[in-house]
């Protein structure tokens, strides 16, 4: 489990707090949970975790480091989950397998176990694909769609906290787009969903579920000051990492799709907006147009705020990035953008990134 750097526990009693007024106030008319409701609420959390856990696995994985006089052994742990039942696909963190010829044992919820073939790794998405006997696991999860998520939505963490396999927890989406973990990774992609529930060592690689069962994240990192949780998760989004996992799939690697653009420190301050026109800071403005690139082809100047893509909201360089990190090249994509106190709509085929 990676940790960053963050704000402080009482944020969490904050949280707690008002859980716990709203869930009191059953007499007011404005009121949206009742206590009546709690029971049925529970046991519906309770059939959730049950029906979906089957489809997690915790995983034990041994490195060869090399030494001083001789390589030696390093052991880890983490969580993953089971996209594919039939090819026997199972997805988790890179960090959490290392490299390719990392020895990955993978238990399922049963308590079966078997080894793991390593199959691709994407460190800049902190995103790996494992295989382990097709057929074996008889279940799996579905993916959802992190677009749709919202801060205050319900979320389920399941995995393997502490070596504590198949755990349960419970919290909300706190937010999206975060960019600014303290990630060892270079270049590392960065639009982290922001949740309360419950993870820490062990459970990197294990699903982030929406309330329907499906997965909308990978549990990447915990943030805080200390070596341990402090009420503050991050997931890897479902729309960055469910086409990293179709690529690994198909051909054991990533490609990615290009613009061409320069971004970096553009970001759209409120003095900004008001100076151009914008109605709220929002949006990178882009520095450079690289030549012959697909940005280039399809009209877009140095000086254009790059507002959307696709209808995602952009709000900055991080964003950007990975937003298109999540697309192929060759994809047909919409940027809506702010050009002469105007929106204007460009059609782009993204290229290959170099």
């Amino acid at each position: 489990m990676l940790r960053t750097t963050s704000l402080t526990f009482f944020l969490i009693c904050a949280g707690v707090l008002a859980l716990a007024i709203a869930f009191s106030s059953q007499g007011k008319s404005d009121s949206v949970i009742r206590a009546s409701d709690l029971p049925s609420i529970s046991e519906g959390l309770a059939d959730l975790a049950a029906r979906t856990r089957p489809g997690t696995v915790y995983l034990e994985v041994e490195q060869e480091v090399a030494g001083a006089f001789r390589e030696r052994k390093r052991g880890g742990m983490g969580s993953g989950f089971v996209v594919d039942a039939v090819q026997g696909f199972v997805v988790t963190n890179a960090h959490v397998v290392g490299g390719p010829n990392a020895r990955v044992t993978v238990v399922l919820a049963d308590g079966r176990r078997d080894s793991g073939t390593v199959i691709g790794i994407d460190a800049r998405s902190d995103v790996a694909l494992v295989r382990i006997s097709p057929g074996l696991a008889t279940h799996q999860l579905e993916w959802g769609n992190s677009d749709a998520v919202r801060p205050g939505h319900l979320v389920l963490a399941l995995g393997s906290p502490l070596g504590r396999t198949f755990s349960t927890s419970f919290g909300v989406v706190s937010a999206l787009g975060r960019t600014d973990l303290q990630l060892p990774e270079k270049d590392a992609y960065q639009d982290f969903i922001q949740f309360d529930a419950f993870i820490d060592h062990g459970s990197s690689g294990g699903p982030l579920l929406d309330m329907d069962g499906r997965v909308v994240g990978i549990n990447t990192a915990i943030g805080g000051r200390l070596d341990a949780w402090q009420g503050i998760s991050y997931a890897v989004p479902e729309s960055l990492a469910r086409r990293v996992v179709e690529g690994l799939a198909t051909s054991g690697e990533t490609r990615r799709g290009w613009l061409g653009v320069t971004t970096s420190g553009g970001e759209v301050t409120a003095a900004y907006a008001e100076s151009v026109g914008l109605d709220r800071p929002y949006g990178v403005r882009v520095r450079k147009v690289t030549q012959g690139s697909p940005a280039e082809e399809s009209g877009i100047l140095r000086g254009d705020i790059i507002l959307a893509v696709d209808g995602y909201e952009i709000s900055s360089h991080e964003r950007l990035r990975s937003r298109l990190a999540a697309l192929g090249p060759g994809v047909m994509i919409h940027l809506r953008i702010w050009r002469d106190s105007a929106f204007k709509t460009i059609e782009v085929t993204l290229g290959e990134r170099p």
